[in-house]
C-alpha cells in the first residue's frame, strides 16, 4: 500500500463477517473499501415502530434501492448450465445504520 499508493485496495468478504465494527476498521482504520455479501433478509440494529406501535429492526430487504441497471447477457454459464439471452439485473441504495452510510447493491 505505501508502495503503491494510488491502488485501491477492496476487501471482498462474505455474511459472517457483516459486523459494524469490522466496517469501521476496514474504512476508517485501514482506509481501505469493502464489499459484504449479506441476506436481503438481515435485520440491521436500526429500529422503526410499526403501526401496532411495536419497535421492529429495519431489514435490508425494506429499504428502497435509488439506482437500477438492466443488462442482456448473450450466454451465461452457472455450475456447468449455459443460459442463453439471460437478464442480469443490479439495484443499488444507501442505507444509514448508527450514522454511517452503507451502499447495498442487490
Amino acid at each position: 500500500k505505501a508502495a503503491n499508493p494510488e491502488v485501491a485496495i477492496w476487501h471482498v468478504l462474505d455474511r459472517q463477517f457483516d459486523g459494524a465494527p469490522l466496517f469501521e476498521f476496514i474504512t476508517h482504520d485501514l482506509q481501505d473499501k469493502c464489499v459484504i455479501r449479506l441476506k436481503s433478509s438481515r435485520n440491521s440494529q436500526e429500529k422503526w415502530v410499526n403501526e401496532a406501535g411495536k419497535e421492529c429492526p429495519v431489514k435490508l430487504k425494506d429499504v428502497p434501492l435509488a439506482g437500477k441497471q438492466i443488462e442482456r447477457l448473450n450466454k451465461v454459464r452457472l455450475k456447468g448450465k449455459v443460459y442463453q439471452q439471460a437478464k442480469r439485473i443490479i439495484e443499488w441504495g444507501t442505507l444509514v445504520l448508527a450514522g454511517k452510510a452503507m451502499l447495498l447493491c442487490e
